[in-house]
């Protein structure tokens, strides 16, 4: 692990984010096949992203489920006196302990779908630096006479 600013980082990601200037050809090399694979895993993120997503949703819909019937079971039984309304049902479905893991799944994949995209836009930054070190270097030693010759 590489600590960056407190934070740390791993250090295959250090690797592709940061320009080893000793040996740009090596990064040029590089930069395509780090971006490829970053890439998969922003892909991987998404798709964890949409299915914990779509996990709250069944979640959700089976503790409404369970917390219509519970309500309307203490209606009869005389356990809660008024009727249950539509709100009483969404605030004890909200309640389910499933409810609330699968919401803080669906943070957490957020999260890490957000973090792989920055690493994901790093390395497209890197990628671009490298172009320009490159266009500059050619650039000098144009005006290099004795490269020229």
């Amino acid at each position: 692990m590489t600590e960056i600013n407190g934070i740390d980082f791993d250090e295959y990601l250090v690797d592709c984010v940061s320009i080893d200037e000793d040996d740009l050809n090596a990064e040029y090399i590089r930069v395509s096949t780090d971006l490829a694979y970053w890439a998969k895993k922003h892909g991987e993120a998404e798709h964890d992203f949409l299915a914990a997503k779509a996990n709250v949703k069944r979640a959700e819909a089976t503790a409404y489920e369970q917390a219509m019937h519970d309500l309307a079971d203490e209606y009869e039984t005389g356990k809660i006196s008024k009727k249950p309304t539509e709100k009483m049902v969404e605030a004890r479905a909200q309640l389910d302990p499933e409810v609330e893991d699968a919401h803080d799944r669906y943070a957490r994949s957020a999260g890490w779908r957000r973090e792989v995209e920055g690493y994901v836009e790093a390395i497209q930054s890197k990628r671009d630096m490298l172009v320009s070190l490159g266009a500059d270097l050619r650039k000098e030693r144009q005006n290099e006479p004795y490269l020229r010759e």
